[in-house]
């Protein structure tokens, strides 16, 4: 049996992402990458987390980067259904949020990521502002896998963040990357200019089941060499179950966050 370290529930022994939160738990149990096997090289980061809340001030800002492609639909409607409750649980252990939204599809055939604005700023605490942003997006476009992850990722670390250790980027998305992108030329790129931008969490939903999702895990191993901290989650490729199954990322997004989110000096 494994029990999950992002948010305790007991696994069978073989299992590769945990039933509950789908954070990846075994490596080993991943599809085998024919030519260039990132996954074999990615250990998971799990530090020890302390569950109890803190009295101390914990801020952290969290940027979205989300794949709005044409088979992206049940994670959109998930999020504008769940993000209350995501912000809730976070600020529920002490944590106070900012959170940022950018929406990519692919570049590469003219089609542009957005950077959304809320009230002018980059970043919201208003959630209700954040969720109507969530709404208005749409799962269109995109075309053939893969899509403009990099690029999109580039231009969150442009993005404001609060001078706190807590900078945070979410990527979601069910494509591999284009490598190269319209501007990104490498992951290796990314993650040195996440050392630069001193990004401390990243994680990435994502479609652990297929090799050439696995490329993402690069920057899970970038972040983890530079002292940060992330986790890999699971998306589901049966539409059918899409939603639900997101609603349960969102849940382990929030517990991992709060428990590494530390306290700003």
């Amino acid at each position: 049996m494994i029990i999950c370290p992002n948010c305790g529930a007991s696994n069978p022994s073989d299992a590769m992402t945990c039933s509950e939160c789908m954070v990846l738990l075994n490596k080993e149990k991943l599809p085998k990458e024919k030519k260039d096997d990132f996954a074999t090289k990615f250990g998971q980061t799990v530090s020890k987390m302390d569950l109890e809340k803190l009295s101390n001030r914990k801020i952290a800002d969290i940027m979205f980067v989300f794949d709005c492609t044409g088979s992206m639909s049940g994670e959109i409607k998930a999020m504008q259904e769940a993000i209350i409750d995501f912000a809730s649980s976070v600020t529920s252990e002490g944590l106070d949020i900012r959170v940022g939204l950018i929406e990519f599809r692919d570049r590469t055939i003219g089609e542009e990521h957005k950077l959304h604005k809320f009230s002018g700023e980059v970043f919201t605490k208003k959630i209700k502002e954040f969720q109507n942003s969530i709404s208005s997006l749409r799962a269109t476009g995109g075309g053939p896998a893969p899509e403009s992850s990099p690029d999109a990722i580039m231009l969150a670390l442009e993005q404001d963040f609060r001078d706190c250790p807590n900078k945070t980027i979410v990527l979601i998305t069910d494509a591999p990357p284009h490598l190269p992108d319209k501007e990104t030329q490498s992951y290796e790129q990314v993650v040195n200019k996440m050392k630069e931008k001193d990004t401390n969490q990243f994680y990435i939903v994502t479609m652990l089941q297929s090799p050439e999702c696995h490329v993402h895990l690069k920057l899970l191993e970038g972040i983890q060499e530079n002292g940060g901290d992330g986790l890999a989650f699971e998306l589901s490729k049966k539409d059918v179950e899409r939603k639900e199954h997101f609603k349960k990322v969102l849940q382990g997004l929030a517990k991992s966050i709060s428990s590494k989110s530390v306290i700003c000096s």
